[in-house]
């Protein structure tokens, strides 16, 4: 940094930012960015344009800030290109233009910009600042999973097996669902069983199904769960175990399925010969299914199943079983919250 090299002048401010081996300190570590934006660093001229808006040290004003994330991308720096993307297409710090904005998105994108990625994939599937375009989204999801993004792998094995976008290809469906699995998810292991147990885009093999069914209920995937609970119900490739399907079913209700809160509330009010009813349990995932049940047919049909499980309470069990469904969906409501403030922690951080 003494001897005027660009990149190390920067790292000297990004250590301050950071606290890294020096006290923490955003406004030397502005001083210091800024003198490697004005050596014509991109990588500064782009983080000198963050510290600005959000900085607490001194006052610039936004277009200050935008001129620097300007120079950034015109030099062809990804991050600098896509926060003009942003800037242009929220009318922040230069006049609103969502196409000049989406310019940017997309040479970001070709650079390799994984953000901007994503946000042209979520843009043209869903048609904002642009004309809905599942064929353009699938262009960007297929470079995105170049990378080895889960969410294009997840995005592409729904269009190939829909044929949305694309033609549809149930074994291209599978290659995708697949590449998710290897990874570890729940949902691309249970995709995976899907696909063995109906022979959709692979050889049709149910042993193989249970496998991966088994493999994503292991990770607390609802549908899997509740899958296993119906082949534990009928003894289908599985031995018939009525308690093993029961705690599945539940197991399932509580990672969010609605087959499985039904099929758990049916097991608790309705159970075997032998064991006790549970109108409260019952009850409360009966409540919980018609709170999280969508609009149209399943949300008549769980209120249908509610008005069976109220049939088999009394007025106390009822109101139990309400408070407990209440109870449950605060505590659900507070880990989605805090997994939320941890996504955006991370991005802060980086």
């Amino acid at each position: 940094a003494d001897a005027g090299d660009p990149a190390g002048t920067y790292d000297v401010g990004w250590a301050y930012e950071k606290g890294y081996g020096v006290p923490e300190d955003e406004g030397i570590a502005m001083d210091w960015v800024e003198k490697a934006a004005k050596m014509g660093l991109p990588r500064g001229e782009w983080k000198l344009g963050m510290l600005e808006f959000r900085s607490a040290a001194r006052e610039r004003d936004k277009e200050e800030a935008v001129g620097w994330f300007q120079k950034s991308a015109d030099a062809g720096f990804p991050p600098g290109e896509l926060v003009m993307a942003w800037c242009y297409i929220h009318g922040v710090g230069v006049d609103q233009n969502a196409a000049t904005g989406i310019a940017w998105d997309k040479k970001a994108a070709m650079h390799g910009e994984r953000a901007a990625q994503q946000d042209l994939i979520a843009r043209y599937r869903s048609g904002i600042a642009v004309t809905k375009d599942e064929v353009e989204a699938s262009k960007w999801a297929k470079m995105l999973a170049e990378s080895g993004s889960l969410t294009a792998y997840e995005y592409l094995a729904d269009l190939y097996g829909k044929g949305r976008g694309v033609a549809k290809d149930e074994a291209e469906a599978f290659h995708w669902n697949m590449e998710v699995a290897k990874q570890g998810v729940g949902y691309g292991e249970r995709q995976v069983g899907m696909a063995y147990w109906n022979g959709r885009g692979v050889a049709q093999d149910r042993v193989e199904a249970v496998k991966w069914f088994e493999k994503a209920a292991a990770q607390h995937e609802g549908g899997a769960e509740g899958i296993l609970g119906d082949l534990y119900d009928r003894g289908l490739l599985v031995p018939k175990d009525s308690a093993k399907a029961k705690a599945l079913f539940c197991a399932g209700a509580m990672d969010g399925d609605l087959t499985a809160m039904n099929r758990c509330g049916y097991k608790l009010l309705q159970p075997d010969k032998g064991e006790k009813p549970d109108p409260v349990e019952g009850v409360k995932w009966m409540t919980l299914l018609v709170d999280v049940a969508p609009s149209g047919p399943e949300h008549q049909n769980a209120v249908t199943s509610l008005n069976w499980a109220t049939s088999r309470a009394n007025a106390h069990q009822i109101m139990e079983g309400t408070m407990r469904a209440e109870q449950l969906k605060d505590k659900w409501l507070a880990a989605a919250n805090a997994r939320l403030a941890a996504i955006r922690a991370a991005a802060q951080e980086n």
